[in-house]
C-alpha cells in the first residue's frame, strides 16, 4: 500500500468513528416530549394573618392557627403528543429553604390550563416570603414557573372616624337623656373589634365613678343603638339635676383582640 493510499485509509476510519462519537453524545432534551409552562397566576399575592381566623371574644397570639386558601393557575404546554400524561406538582416553600409547606399533584396532566387548589396551615406569625413553584415529575426536558406569595401580620389597630354626641346640654329639673355613638373601623373587620369605651371627666377635672363605660354595636335601641353590626357603638346616658354645669370631656378608646389600642378621640360637651 502506498504512503497517499495509507493516509486515505486512516482519515475514513477516524472521520467515521467521530460520526459514531456524535450520535452517542446528542442531548436527550432535544429528543424528549418538553414540558413548557406559562402564565401563572396566585389568588393571592399578599395576605394578612391579622385578619384570619378571628373569633369573636377571643385574643389574637402569633402561635394561632391560620389556613391561607390559595389557587395556583399556570398552563402547561406540550408540542407534540405525549405518550402518557404527565404528573405536574405545585410545592410552596420559604424563600430560601426547601421545607414544604403545602403541595398538590396532578397525575393526568396533557396540555393546557390548570389549577391547584389547597390550603397553607400557618400560624399569624409565620411571616414571610413563599416560593411556589409548578413542576412535572420525571421529564427529561420541563420548565418550571414560579410565583411569590408575602404573608404579613399587619396587626393594625382599631381607629375612631366620628363621633356622633351634642355639644351643649341644658340642664333640667329632670334627668336628661341623651346618645353618644362612635363609628369604629378595623383594617381586619369589624369582627376584631373587642371593646369600645369612653371614659368622662367632670368640669372639675375629677373622672366620673362609673368610668369606664362601655358602649355596644348590638342593635339595641333602649340603648341608643339603631343597627347592629354597622360599625357604630352606643350608649344611652342620663344627666341627674345636680350634675356639675360646665365643660365635660368624653374621650374614646376602642380595642381590638390584638389588644392594640386606638387613638384617643375627646369630644367635649358644656353643661349649662
Amino acid at each position: 500500500m502506498s504512503l497517499k493510499h495509507g493516509v486515505l485509509s486512516l482519515v475514513i476510519v477516524l472521520l467515521a468513528a467521530s460520526c459514531s462519537e456524535d450520535d452517542s453524545t446528542i442531548d436527550p432534551a432535544l429528543t424528549d416530549n418538553p414540558i413548557v409552562f406559562s402564565d401563572l397566576h396566585l389568588s393571592h399575592f399578599l395576605v394578612d394573618t391579622d385578619t384570619l381566623n378571628v373569633v369573636p371574644g377571643e385574643d389574637k397570639s402569633p402561635d394561632d392557627p391560620v389556613t391561607i386558601p390559595l389557587r395556583v393557575d399556570v398552563r402547561m404546554t406540550r408540542p407534540t403528543a405525549p405518550d402518557e400524561p404527565a404528573v405536574i406538582r405545585c410545592t410552596v416553600r420559604p424563600e430560601g429553604g426547601r421545607q414544604v409547606v403545602a403541595e398538590e399533584t396532578i397525575s393526568d396532566a396533557v396540555s393546557g390550563p390548570y389549577a391547584f387548589a389547597f390550603d397553607l396551615d400557618l400560624t399569624r406569625g409565620d411571616v414571610g416570603d413563599y416560593t411556589v413553584e409548578v413542576t412535572a415529575d420525571g421529564e427529561a426536558a420541563v420548565s418550571s414557573a414560579l410565583g411569590k406569595l408575602r404573608v404579613i401580620s399587619g396587626a393594625n389597630p382599631p381607629e375612631i372616624v366620628e363621633v356622633r354626641a351634642p355639644d351643649t346640654l341644658e340642664l333640667e329639673s329632670q334627668v336628661v337623656v341623651f346618645d353618644m355613638s362612635v363609628n369604629v373601623v378595623d383594617a381586619s373587620g369589624q369582627q376584631d373589634i373587642k371593646q369600645v369605651f369612653f371614659n368622662s371627666y367632670r368640669p372639675d377635672g375629677s373622672p366620673s365613678s362609673g368610668n369606664p363605660f362601655s358602649m355596644a354595636d348590638d342593635g339595641n335601641t333602649s340603648q341608643g343603638d339603631m343597627v347592629a353590626g354597622d360599625g357604630w357603638y352606643s350608649i344611652r346616658v342620663q344627666l341627674p339635676p345636680t350634675a356639675q354645669k360646665g365643660e365635660y370631656d368624653f374621650q374614646f378608646r376602642a380595642v381590638d383582640y390584638s389588644n392594640l389600642t386606638s387613638k384617643v378621640v375627646i369630644h367635649n360637651i358644656i353643661v349649662r
